[in-house]
């Protein structure tokens, strides 16, 4: 053992890590979660993060689906990203005018990091449907990177907006007035669908194609549902 050691000590450690490497990974890819729909939230909401209103909302999004990579589960990945434009902060800070004590706390360097978060996250994120503020829904449309609703629902079955159809208040629909955690949200929550072809530049043309295609049946569902209560 003495000799083998003296001759194979390199060797040995470098597979030694190499092994544990492996194993790590393997667990890790084992352990992967695999999610059927990616949604992303951008706005001021300042609940949009905490775990009851994500528990929430990705049960509500599961309600209206179905287990599209055939793993036995419907799973939503849920992504929140607090954000809010200037405006905003200032009609805040006038709401609080005289009791700032009871006004919520503002982390301008998180503000500033997430809107760096937000822009990644457009470019290079999973998210095909979308729940954003209004200002963030405007920017994005006239670049081109929503897509015409139109496309695969009828227009008589989008409520009015005035979004050329890209995008419907979620308070206009069964569908956000029913669940929890959706009907808590801002009311001016625009919800929208990323166009195709900003996503084929992150994913292979085929992956995007697909996960496109199970981002517009969801929408679908989320049109058709009728609140269990309505009678």
């Amino acid at each position: 053992l003495d000799n083998f050691w003296y001759h194979h000590k390199f060797g040995t450690l470098v597979t030694a890590f190499l092994a544990v490497v492996l194993i790590i990974c393997g667990v890790q890819m084992c352990n992967r979660t695999s999610y059927d729909v990616h949604v992303l939230y951008a706005g001021p909401w300042f609940d949009c993060a905490t775990s009851s209103r994500v528990s929430a909302l990705e049960d509500a999004f599961a309600q209206c689906m179905e287990d599209y990579n055939g793993d036995g589960k419907k799973v939503v990945a849920y992504r929140p990203i607090w954000i809010m434009s200037d405006a905003q902060l200032q009609a805040l800070r006038e709401e609080y005018a005289g009791r700032e004590e009871e006004m919520p706390y503002i982390n301008s360097t998180l503000l500033a990091q997430n809107a760096e978060l937000l822009n990644a996250e457009l470019m290079t994120g999973e998210a095909v449907i979308c729940l954003l503020d209004p200002s963030i829904f405007t920017e994005l449309w006239e670049s081109g990177w929503t897509c015409p609703l139109t496309e695969y629902v009828d227009a008589s079955a989008l409520p009015e907006n005035p979004f050329d159809n890209h995008g419907i208040y979620l308070k206009d629909t069964a569908f956000g007035q029913y669940f929890t955690g959706l009907n808590q949200m801002p009311e001016d929550t625009v919800l929208c669908v990323r166009n195709t072809s900003i996503l084929t530049g992150i994913w292979s043309g085929e992956e995007a194609a697909q996960a496109h295609a199970w981002a517009e049946d969801v929408f679908r569902w989320i049109l058709a549902f009728r609140r269990p209560d309505a009678g």
